[in-house]
């Protein structure tokens, strides 16, 4: 975990001990989230634990990369002007973007496979749980708290 590298790249414990506590605990919220998202098709989960570096980059990146793009919005004074020929605003087309990223179509051995030994989770579990864990989503897509993509309890790391 990359807790346990210093500035240098080397592997020690370097946190202040309560810190150290409040960061454990932050990811065993991701590390519990992500290990009950389920391969329907292979009756697989994915590794909560295996992932957890990858699943905090995804979660923090598209909150950074969203409060970035509302950021320059804000700069400019105004917003984008809509698709004419889409249905959706702007935010919504932001996160709509990201997801897309992710869409792969992977054979049963290929999932398989990265399910049990990779440190990244599949791209539609990295959709699902960055999204699930930003508050950013929930209030674009007018999502009711509770519900699967806006569920009440979210993991934040930073």
């Amino acid at each position: 975990m990359s807790s346990t590298y210093d500035e240098k790249g080397n592997l020690r414990q370097w946190w202040q001990k309560d810190d150290l506590k409040t960061f454990e605990s932050r990811t065993q919220c991701m590390v519990d989230q992500y290990s009950q998202f389920v391969d329907k098709e292979l009756n697989m989960t994915v590794d909560g634990r295996q992932t957890i570096d990858e699943n905090i980059a995804d979660s923090v990146g598209i909150k950074k990369a969203f409060r970035a793009y509302r950021s320059v919005i804000t700069e400019r004074g105004q917003e984008e002007n809509k698709y004419p020929t889409l249905p959706y605003s702007q935010n919504q087309i932001f996160f709509i973007g990201f997801a897309q990223n992710w869409c792969i179509n992977a054979v049963p051995g290929a999932r398989a496979f990265m399910l049990r030994y990779h440190v990244h989770s599949p791209g539609y579990i990295r959709v699902l749980g960055s999204i699930q864990n930003s508050e950013d989503f929930g209030k674009v897509f007018n999502c009711p708290v509770g519900t699967p993509m806006n569920p009440q309890k979210k993991c934040e790391v930073w």
